[in-house]
């Protein structure tokens, strides 16, 4: 619209808005982008170098081939996917898991298939998080670095022959060699910028890591993760992470970023309002540091998003914005006053329910202008007043 306060005088007013397309209008077509999801189809592994043939030992070197396919509507930014040996036994997610590898996997446009193959070698010494066991599950999980999907821990799905596949791993040459002390990493004292959250909203969250052993560390990973208020690991939000150079024997490192809580939501996933209230910081996420105690590599916070009312749960396919946990509940306001107006009701109002009314009578209690009318009908016929009512005998007592 030109000029749309008649800042100038015009002789002419009808043409200033509204003359058609190409002239002051122009089509706009807005699409949502959709998200990618990468799951794997076919899992292979194939010995490349070991001691004894057909025997996998630690310190052998196998590869693992895996087809991807992006099964989302989204085309899936370059990914890396992690290989991972959980314990036979054990859940995968948890932290039991020894990342053994990364695979790089190139961009994929939607509802198309990539292969990849990495060479893995095993290191000399069982990893001390695996404690002796031999048998395991050998899996590949997508994104690991979350570019795709923001649901914590990520862990492969599909099943056996698809991302999973069962491994058995021997003691090496090197297996009676004394390991030695190993690091112990621990955060604590995590703290957020922010005391309440919102969805899309990003802020800072820190902690401090501590290395409580007489060993150095190298490069680690510290992960920021949101769970709900029970603080279930298992199912939570990735915030983002921060990278540690290393630390010193006993030595304490404060770690501080910028995180981005996501605005959206994958399809399916149910939550809370308000949804979380935890946020935790976790120490070497994927192993990458021998250490043999790692129940103490998280420490969490409270927090959480502004409060709302209900559960709420995706039926979009493609996201669930965040914004909508924060509508009211049209109908808590109605359902509060009634409440209130019942509990506040004086008592002679509500003795006046028709339900109540033969219960009132029989203990004389009916409201003053009931009573008030049946004194006039005795005055008027006194010979009904000692008379039973209609439709009862009376009863002779000898």
């Amino acid at each position: 619209m030109v000029d749309p306060h008649n800042v100038l005088h015009e002789t002419n007013l009808t043409d200033k808005s509204g003359r058609g397309l190409t002239l002051d209008t122009s089509p706009l077509i807005v699409t949502q982008p959709m998200p990618a999801v990468l799951e794997g189809t076919a899992l292979s592994v194939a010995p490349v170098s070991t001691v004894i043939p057909g025997v996998y030992s630690w310190g052998d070197t196998f590869s693992v081939t895996e087809q991807i396919k992006n099964a989302g509507q989204g085309d899936s930014p370059p990914t890396r996917a992690r290989i991972v040996l959980t314990p036979l036994g054990s859940s995968p997610g948890g932290f039991n898991d020894v990342t053994i590898g990364s695979i790089p996997v190139p961009a994929i446009p939607a509802f198309q298939s990539v292969n990849v193959v990495q060479q893995v070698a095993l290191p000399a010494i069982e990893p001390a998080t695996l404690q002796g066991a031999t048998q395991f599950t050998i899996s590949v999980v997508q994104d690991g670095d979350f570019l795709t999907q923001p649901v914590y821990p990520q862990v492969a799905a599909q099943g056996l022959g698809l991302d999973q596949g069962p491994i058995g791993i021997n003691p090496g040459p090197l297996a009676g060699t004394p390991q030695g002390p190993t690091p112990d990493l621990a955060p604590s004292s995590v703290v957020v910028s922010q005391n309440s959250l919102s969805w899309g909203q990003q802020f800072e969250v820190g902690a401090v890591v501590q290395n409580l052993s007489n060993v150095p560390v190298g490069p680690f990973t510290v992960r920021f993760v949101a769970t709900g208020a029970t603080g279930d690991i298992t199912h939570g939000i990735f915030l983002g992470d921060a990278q540690v150079s290393g630390l010193a024997p006993n030595a304490t490192a404060n770690v501080l970023t910028a995180v981005h809580l996501p605005a959206k939501l994958p399809f399916g996933v149910v939550i809370d309002n308000p949804a979380y209230s935890q946020i935790y910081a976790i120490t070497d996420p994927e192993d990458v540091v021998n250490e043999t105690l790692r129940a103490n590599n998280m420490a969490g916070l409270g927090a959480g998003p502004a409060p709302g009312r209900g559960r709420r749960r995706s039926h979009d396919r493609s996201h669930l914005s965040a914004k909508r946990l924060h509508e009211p509940d049209p109908g808590a306001s109605g359902r509060q006053e009634s409440r209130q107006g019942r509990q506040g009701r004086p008592a002679e109002d509500r003795g006046r329910d028709p339900r109540f009314e033969h219960a009132e009578e029989a203990q004389g209690r009916l409201p003053r202008q009931r009573l008030r009318g049946r004194r006039q009908t005795d005055r008027r016929h006194p010979e009904r007043r000692h008379q039973p009512p209609q439709g009862h005998r009376s009863q002779r007592v000898e």
